[in-house]
């Protein structure tokens, strides 16, 4: 499905801010409510915290009752270091957001767009559903070492984070199986034919590539400088599949074989020819 801006109901509302001087009745908590309001910090926060850090969710509270995330599917949210922008990925797309830092650690967010793939099983786009408008309810965060609380006034709704750079080793690009899930035509996405896995594994030793296109084996050599890649001499069996999947294969030899970037972000690996054609790949096992 095609890569556009989606400003849907869930992800695309803007964020209210509480009236910090506000304080008459109606502005008070009632005793009896069933959510328990959650206070905004008084001060000491700023956007300064928050620049340039990348969270992984591992709570979400929506209306007052825990929400199970999907198991190897976590939300991500990521704060742009050079402009009030933040990112991330709902656990199937991406998602991209503006975001305004006020005082006392309130914030609000807009501008919201993400991707359309589809993803399985349901579960996941039932999780991205709910992110989405978890995210659209944040009025403040707090921090508190490499454990981020983002949160509606009232209390109703909280995303708890941990701070990637703590929890994730990076990957190399040697030593595992990337398995392709993702084609990418400049400002498009979709996920690949359904079947046998397209596999990429990098011998950095001998500066060999061998993988599996979803119906031939095939190898090729590699040469690697800071994040440009050059592969060449690709060969590899000759069976013949259904057309689909024939048409895939092409494409990815076509990006191998015209490659001049790569990017590690996490588990997930992004090929890119120079005029934006590219597939992206994730980590699987050890090998």
């Amino acid at each position: 499905m095609n890569y556009r801006m989606l400003l849907s109901t869930a992800l695309a509302a803007v964020i209210v801010v509480a009236a910090c001087g506000d304080t008459s009745d109606d502005a008070s908590p009632s005793s009896t409510d069933s959510t328990s309001p959650t206070t905004a910090p008084s001060g000491g926060a700023t956007s300064s915290d928050l620049v340039g850090t990348r969270w992984i969710v591992d709570g979400l509270t929506i209306g007052g009752a825990d929400y199970s995330l999907v198991p190897d599917a976590d939300p991500t949210i990521e704060f742009s270091a050079d402009q009030p922008t933040i990112g991330g990925t709902t656990g199937c797309n991406s998602y991209f957001a503006e975001v305004e830092y006020l005082a006392g650690g309130e914030l609000r967010i807009g501008g919201v767009g993400q991707t359309e793939m589809a993803c399985f099983p349901q579960e996941v786009m039932d999780q991205e559903a709910q992110f989405g408008l978890a995210i659209s309810q944040v009025e403040f965060y707090e921090l508190d070492g490499d454990r981020l609380t983002l949160a509606s006034l009232d209390g109703s709704v909280i995303i708890s984070a941990v701070n990637r750079d703590s929890v994730v080793m990076p990957v190399e690009l040697g030593g595992v199986t990337w398995i392709a899930d993702t084609r990418i035509e400049r400002d498009a996405a979709s996920t690949l034919v359904g079947g046998n896995d397209v596999t990429l594994t990098f011998d950095m030793a001998r500066g060999n590539i061998g993988g599996n296109s979803g119906c031939n084996q095939f190898g090729a050599t590699f040469v690697i400088d800071d994040d440009r890649i050059r592969v060449a001499d690709l060969v590899g069996t000759e069976i013949a599949c259904e057309e689909p999947v024939m048409e895939q294969q092409r494409f990815l030899y076509d990006v191998l074989l015209n490659a001049d970037t790569f990017n590690i972000d996490d588990r997930r690996l992004t090929i890119l020819t120079a005029d934006g054609r590219g597939i992206s790949l994730v980590a699987s096992d050890t090998e």
